[in-house]
């Protein structure tokens, strides 16, 4: 008897050991039309097959264990990740943003101290505190840094949609996020496949491409630094070499778009250190983020209200542009661009019912450099439920 993959890599049934058993015992001219559900024969058939399924459900991930590509299991993916290439899957991040905005109409200073002030999201009713202690100027403004109570992508925020202070109670405060509020999920296993792959190049003396996106994108490094100064990871970079002088550039982003300049510099650090030759110069640049706003109209079959179907559509446009790669999407021949096309697909999908969509801002699809990363701008919806 011969085996295929296939047949290694998945369980199989109950029901399928009990179809071969019984035709094994035709084989052999067993009277096996005689035997009747119920009879012992039949239950010590059913018995076997029902621990034989149970076996093959336990030992086919050991044998996925040798291909990264095959495992359907976090766990053993992450055994795998480390007892290969020691490497840790990423964890989720928090959804945070450096740009939120208190406003202060009084004449009085507020003075809060680090994770005192709450703010939430009033459609999905997610909460974010205050990362440091701030002061809130009397009629003036302050931008400070927040971060949502729980981590993931559960609680991404598109832009002007935090505007709820829950506490403390500031008369004369109002609040708002003027740019998109992004965390991150836990690594996919597909991503922590082809990340610990592209370890490989880290190792090389020669500096290839994938040294380069590595280490720019791995949280920690061999020696525990940390590639940023703040919750937000590094997760987008995009390696491009001049031919004509050689010198490399590492363009790198994180999800809601450029990293502060000591990230960058940490980043360069660990470049030089984990992936550049000799005689080679690669250079850790931030990408140049790229404002995308975007006006649609959707018609939508819902008993939502339409605030509630909104927040969806924000969240889903969130959620996609800081997924798009550095330089855009690439469909060859073409440079890369953030696609209306695409853009309809995200709103669409964002609410079941939704019949119809048109976008009238952006107007056509959206260029971005190799040097650029796309952001969301700001969104102008209208919505009709039908």
């Amino acid at each position: 008897m011969t085996f295929s993959l296939s047949d290694l890599i998945n369980p199989k049934t109950r029901d399928a050991f009990i179809t071969e058993m019984l035709a094994v015992a035709d084989s052999l001219s067993l009277p096996t039309t005689a035997w009747q559900p119920g009879q012992w024969t039949r239950t010590m058939i059913a018995l076997f097959a029902e621990g034989s399924s149970a076996f093959t459900k336990l030992i086919v991930e050991p044998i996925r264990g040798g291909f990264g590509d095959l495992l359907s299991s976090d766990d053993w993916a992450d055994a795998w990740a480390k007892g290969q290439f020691d490497v840790d899957r990423t964890p989720a991040v928090a959804a945070s943003t450096d740009t939120f905005t208190a406003t202060n109409s009084t004449g009085v200073g507020y003075p809060v101290a680090a994770g005192d002030m709450i703010v939430a999201n009033p459609i999905t009713g997610k909460t974010y505190r205050n990362q440091a202690a701030i002061v809130i100027p009397a009629g003036g403004s302050l931008q400070f840094a927040i971060a949502a109570d729980e981590v993931g992508t559960g609680s991404n925020a598109a832009p002007g949609t935090i505007t709820t202070l829950v506490a403390p109670s500031l008369i004369g405060v109002t609040v708002t996020n003027p740019d998109a509020c992004l965390g991150a999920d836990k690594e996919t296993t597909p991503n922590l496949v082809l990340r610990s792959r592209a370890k490989w190049g880290s190792l090389s003396p020669n500096g290839p491409k994938s040294a380069y996106d590595y280490v720019a994108t791995t949280p920690f490094l061999p020696d525990g630094t940390p590639l940023s100064n703040t919750a937000t990871p590094i997760t987008r970079a995009k390696t491009v070499a001049d031919p004509l002088t050689g010198a490399i550039t590492v363009y790198i982003a994180t999800a809601s778009g450029a990293p502060s300049g000591p990230d960058v510099t940490i980043v360069q650090n660990a470049i030089d250190k984990w992936a550049e030759p000799w005689c080679n110069t690669a250079t850790a640049v931030a990408a140049t983020p790229v404002s995308v706003a975007v006006t649609y109209h959707a018609w939508i079959r819902s008993t939502l209200t339409s605030l509630q179907l909104q927040n969806a559509i924000a969240a889903a446009l969130a959620e996609f542009m800081s997924s798009v790669p550095i330089g855009g999407i690439v469909i060859p021949p073409a440079t890369g661009f953030v696609y209306v096309e695409e853009l309809d697909v995200v709103i669409s999908g964002a609410n079941a019912g939704t019949v119809k969509v048109t976008i009238s801002l952006p107007a056509a699809d959206v260029p971005i450099a190799a040097s650029e990363v796309p952001v969301l701008g700001a969104i102008t919806p209208t919505i009709t439920i039908l």
